[in-house]
């Protein structure tokens, strides 16, 4: 006596689901019967983790018995309702054990059967900026709106964005590598970031939005190249990637933001990035004096790229965006809490002038907790001011 899951498997995959709603999803265990009696099993189930919403696994029928030499199939469903009170990233994994136990006695020779279940599940926010697109404003500054349409929360952060880019157009991958979708980046000049450390002043932040979800950014490697001296030659690089293997050789899902002089390849600094599992969407933390970014030399060139442990491929931006950390051409840096349903009106600043020196697309508004995909990042263009 067998009990198949998926596919001839041993266990029952539900996926991975995405949604602000109750998921409800159903498959089918196979008892196979290769003996010469009939058997009857009992159906039970016992959950090994429920997550922070309410789950219901049910077996249907509880009862069953598989004629000799035959097979029967049971079918299995699991429901997960969001909870108020949900982790950061969102994620409740519903698992535990399907069993099936002989009613028959020990002398029967049947056996107690055991299918492993698995259903991942993220509740998440909706968040919409509005307008879709700002024109130049005359008095230098534009009102915008983000609503988020969810009973989940979910946060909206203010980049300046300076790339997009072509779905499918990474190269030698097979589409496994990070299909680069928008890159921004956002400047606080006047933090200190290391009080033991006077010389490290000045915060950056690059935000990367990919076409697909991820399993885990770990697994890749994010770079964007900086160039202070705008001469066409990148001098340092900012790179996410699993911090192990820098210090360890080895894989350890601590995914950090790594800053690279090229001229030496000597690390400078390391910093936590955020990046999570099952995300389309990394943020990569620099010191801007740690690529040579001040008040006397602010702008920068930057483009970006990323590859694949897995396949080895490669996706690139084209060209160079350019970005003014300390007098930006537009503002950036807003953290916008959303509560479920709720709504935030903010204003943006617009320089004009600066806009003609380090050009931006707009603004790329990063909300983590929505779906992952394109719906990751809302992408506001600038566009000319009215004749």
């Amino acid at each position: 006596m067998v009990a198949l899951g998926d596919e001839g498997t041993a266990s029952l995959s539900f996926g991975f689901r995405e949604s602000e709603r109750t998921v409800t999803e159903r498959r089918t265990v196979t008892l196979r019967n290769t003996g010469p009696d009939p058997l009857t099993f009992a159906a039970s189930v016992e959950a090994s983790s429920e997550p922070d919403g309410v789950t219901e696994v049910s077996v249907k029928p509880a009862s069953v018995t598989v004629p000799a030499l035959r097979e029967v199939q049971v079918e299995v469903t699991v429901t997960v309702r969001p909870s108020p009170d949900l982790p950061a990233d969102g994620l409740q994994a519903a698992s535990g054990t399907v069993v099936f136990t002989p009613v028959l006695g020990p002398d029967s020779g049947a056996v107690t059967l055991r299918v492993p279940y698995l259903l991942v599940h993220r509740a998440t926010s909706d968040l919409k900026t509005h307008p879709g697109a700002v024109r130049v404003p005359r008095d230098g500054t534009a009102e915008l709106t983000t609503q988020n349409r969810s009973r989940v929360p979910g946060t909206a952060d203010v980049y300046a964005w300076g790339f997009q880019d072509a779905r499918g157009d990474d190269v030698l991958t097979g589409g496994r590598a990070p299909d680069i979708r928008a890159v921004g980046v956002q400047a606080f000049p006047d933090v200190a970031p290391f009080p033991d450390e006077p010389e490290a002043q000045g915060l950056g932040v690059f935000a990367i939005n990919s076409h697909q979800r991820l399993g885990s950014a770990s697994t890749a490697e994010y770079d964007v190249f900086v160039d202070p001296d705008e001469n066409g030659t990148a001098d340092f690089l900012v790179v996410g990637l699993d911090l192990g293997l820098l210090t360890v050789g080895a894989f350890t899902g601590q995914f950090a933001a790594v800053t690279v002089d090229l001229s030496s390849g000597e690390a400078i600094r390391a910093l936590p990035a955020t990046g999570g599992i099952n995300s389309a969407t990394v943020t990569l933390p620099f010191v801007l004096s740690d690529v040579g970014l001040s008040a006397a030399n602010p702008d920068f060139l930057y483009d970006a790229a990323t590859t694949t442990f897995v396949s080895g491929g490669l996706d690139e931006t084209e060209g160079r965006a350019a970005f003014d950390a300390f007098d930006p051409p537009v503002g950036t840096g807003q953290l916008l809490e959303l509560p479920g349903r709720g709504r935030v009106d903010w204003t943006a600043t617009v320089d004009a002038e600066q806009l003609g020196s380090t050009p931006v697309l707009g603004w790329m508004v990063v909300n983590q907790q929505d779906p992952t995909g394109s719906e990751q990042a809302d992408l506001i263009p600038l566009r000319g001011p009215r004749r």
